[in-house]
């Protein structure tokens, strides 16, 4: 649709076009097609949820995403189904009631369109963050499985975060996806990740979901909302040099 703007505004307006009326409706039906996609977008989902996401057992499961202002959306898994509606800016959330561990389902998300994730498991999902030492993966280390069977493993799952940077926090990750632990998708997982993961779930029996979000050389201020680094008292200290850090960003 930016296209379209761009070919009319570049290639209509040079030439001085007799028939201005035609031109000016052209254009704005194009400036309404672009801008009634967004006001009309589709209910969707953030990255993290794709198939063979791991939803954490036990507890209420926070789903979010985005649809036309105040479009119904339901979520439905496992017997259950929540509804809610999209806020004035097309934001919505809901919480799913605590399900024990267990699976595959499928989860199915709707409003004007729908969406169905596959595979679905209920269990622990836990978040591996760190610098070089933890985006350091198998195939660096050059370690193979000797046990086939026990890398084919359906109940345990891998997402590794597309890196990305930015001074505030993101709507989205920038990309990943959900993957089953195989011979064929644990190379490219973190390694301290990967074994932490593999003992948890051999030893607890349960499914078990690992998000990798890691880089290099980073400190840990820097993976820190300006909230909690005003909680931390050596920030404090530097007040006078940090204090306006809040209103900055």
């Amino acid at each position: 649709m930016m296209v379209c703007l761009h070919i009319l505004i570049f290639n209509v307006v040079p030439h001085r076009v007799k028939n201005y009326k035609m031109t000016r409706t052209i254009l704005l039906a194009c400036l309404f097609l672009a801008f009634g996609k967004v006001a009309n977008a589709d209910v969707s989902l953030p990255k993290l949820f794709t198939d063979h996401v791991v939803l954490q057992r036990g507890v209420e499961v926070p789903v979010w995403g985005w649809a036309t202002p105040g479009e119904e959306v339901s979520v439905s898994i496992a017997g259950q189904s929540q509804k809610t509606k999209a806020g004035k800016d097309g934001k919505w959330q809901l919480r799913l009631q605590p399900h024990a561990a267990g699976g595959p389902f499928e989860m199915t998300l709707k409003g004007k369109n729908s969406i169905t994730l596959k595979d679905v498991l209920f269990g622990d999902v836990w978040l591996c963050g760190g610098q070089s030492n933890m985006q350091w993966t198998l195939d660096m280390l050059q370690y193979k499985e000797a046990d086939t069977a026990r890398a084919n493993n359906p109940n345990l799952r891998l997402l590794t975060v597309s890196v990305d940077l930015d001074y505030l926090p993101k709507k989205d990750i920038k990309g990943g996806r959900w993957d089953v632990a195989s011979m064929r998708t644990v190379g490219h997982f973190s390694a301290v990740a990967y074994f932490f993961g593999r003992y948890l779930q051999e030893t607890l029996d349960v499914p078990i979901g690992l998000i990798s979000s890691n880089l290099g050389a980073t400190s840990i201020e820097t993976w820190m909302s300006a909230g909690a680094l005003e909680a931390v008292s050596a920030v404090q200290k530097r007040g006078g040099r940090n204090g306006g850090f809040r209103q900055k960003f």
